[in-house]
């Protein structure tokens, strides 16, 4: 299968180097016929600028200069009609009729040849006339016989085998190595089966059913109580109210209310504002006034007050950080200088360890307790021959 789709992809990445290659043929033929074209231009300009110079007939020049003709437009319905009347069948041609089937019977033995000038062979002509009279054999009769059809051996019909259909085993895959398929060996294994067991439990199934019905208690008998028929007793009438009419609401009723509404308020809107756009005087009531007369107010005194300017207290705020960053820059300082002179004792203390480490000085002699020498409590060697041989073997 991958390599079915290899080959596929194969084909269809050369059918686009083919298709983009053809392209880009048509294109640069297209390229090159413009350029040919762009300089025939440029000669025939330059051909009649001279002849125009020269004073020369410039009919000469010109002659390449035409106009060019409109083409008719190829639509679509246009070029299917032509096609059309391309392939029209031809028309209808009748031969001669020979004269000599009117003279007389014509017998043909052998079909005519017809010497081709052309190609110098000779091709067989139809043959002409009437043909020769077929003798057909005599009828030969036979017996029915139906009642010895069934004693006689039909014959059978000879049924052509089909020739076998020759088909390609698929390709192996690649890289999987081949394992035949062994033909499994199967065995039916025979069982006994009988279908006693099954009626027995059935029959006892059935059996036990029948005596549960027969000892089960059984529910007393119990009957209705008769209906009494001296009070008959019918439902409820029910009368239903009579039918109110009202009034059809029509929706050409609600717009034509709706629409002479807005009506109604566009013209008191209108009304309104005419009534404002009118002019109207007010009445002249300054002259019978009393005239203005300034009045001193009794208010206390002004009295200046202590002010603060936020460039004095920024100026304060900013002191006030500047010793407070340089009293933790003085403090960094002495922690810096401690740090290095606690590191500069500890140096001077670490050469002094390693010089007293490095002055030699000799291992005192040790005395170890003395060994006390003891006789071995173990018995002698006893020596034996080795007996290499295997005579003294028991």
């Amino acid at each position: 299968m991958m390599v079915v789709m290899m080959m596929m992809m194969v084909v269809m990445m050369m059918m686009i180097l083919l298709l983009s290659t053809s392209s880009e043929q048509l294109e640069l033929e297209h390229i090159g016929t413009l350029q040919a074209e762009v300089a025939l231009r440029r000669r025939q300009n330059e051909a009649s600028y001279r002849a125009a110079l020269a004073g020369r007939d410039l009919c000469s020049a010109c002659r390449l200069l035409l106009p060019r003709q409109p083409d008719d437009l190829m639509f679509s319905s246009i070029r299917a009609s032509l096609q059309e009347e391309e392939e029209a069948p031809p028309a209808f041609r009748a031969t001669r009729l020979p004269r000599k089937m009117l003279e007389g019977v014509v017998v043909s033995s052998r079909p005519a040849v017809r010497q081709s000038a052309t190609r110098g062979a000779s091709d067989p002509l139809p043959p002409q006339g009437v043909p020769e009279r077929k003798l057909l054999l005599p009828t030969v009769p036979e017996s029915p016989a139906f009642s010895l059809k069934r004693l006689r051996p039909q014959r059978e019909l000879e049924v052509k085998p089909l020739p076998p259909v020759l088909r390609a085993a698929p390709p192996p895959h690649a890289g999987v190595p081949f394992q035949p398929r062994l033909p499994e060996s199967r065995q039916v294994e025979v069982c006994p089966f009988s279908f006693e067991e099954r009626d027995r439990e059935r029959r006892s199934l059935k059996e036990r059913t029948l005596q549960e019905l027969r000892h089960g208690e059984v529910a007393p008998f119990k009957a209705q109580p008769l209906p009494s028929f001296d009070s008959v007793l019918l439902p409820e009438k029910k009368t239903l109210a009579p039918t109110r009419p009202e009034p059809f609401r029509l929706q050409v009723e609600q717009r034509g209310a709706l629409r002479s509404a807005l009506r109604e308020q566009q013209v008191k809107d209108e009304q309104r504002r005419e009534e404002g756009a009118a002019f109207r005087a007010r009445p002249n009531t300054v002259t019978h006034k009393e005239a203005f007369q300034p009045r001193k107010e009794a208010r206390p005194p002004v009295v200046v007050e202590a002010f603060q300017l936020s460039t004095e207290r920024r100026a304060a705020e900013r002191q006030e950080f500047e010793q407070q960053a340089g009293a933790r820059e003085a403090l960094g300082r002495l922690q810096e200088e401690r740090q290095r002179q606690e590191q500069e004792q500890e140096e001077k203390e670490e050469v002094a360890r390693l010089r007293r480490e490095q002055v030699h000085a000799a291992q005192p002699i040790r005395h170890y307790r003395a060994v006390a020498v003891k006789k071995s409590e173990l018995p002698l060697t006893v020596p034996h021959s080795p007996n290499f041989s295997d005579r003294f073997r028991l």
